[in-house]
């Protein structure tokens, strides 16, 4: 029927940034400078306890595996991502549209 769709969002392009708490990404590709605050990379994604829990009846992926911190700080984001879930998102200078086809926007 339509094919692909992409979601474009851009935000956090002017003086204030973009900040999340509780934040998670199911990121295919993501580049960024960071900076992570007690990090603990290659947790099992079924074990991952840091950030908001699944919903009730999800499971994790049994192969997959997760990146956790207690804050982490990130500039120059460039990503890819499936899902992204956070219990506070500020996004200053949002933008968000819809586009056919794939569309990477770096």
């Amino acid at each position: 029927m339509l094919g692909n769709v992409s979601l474009i969002l851009r935000a956090g392009q002017g003086a204030k940034p973009v900040e999340a708490q509780n934040l998670y990404i199911d990121v295919a590709d993501l580049s960024a400078d960071a900076t992570f605050e007690n990090i603990d990379i290659g947790v099992a994604a079924k074990d991952a306890n840091k950030g908001p829990a699944m919903r009730k009846g999800e499971t994790a992926n049994p192969y997959g595996f997760a990146q956790q911190a207690d804050k982490a700080t990130l500039t120059d984001v460039k990503q890819t991502a499936w899902a992204t879930t956070a219990g506070t998102f500020k996004l200053s200078g949002l933008k968000m549209s819809l586009s056919t086809g794939v569309k990477e926007c770096y």
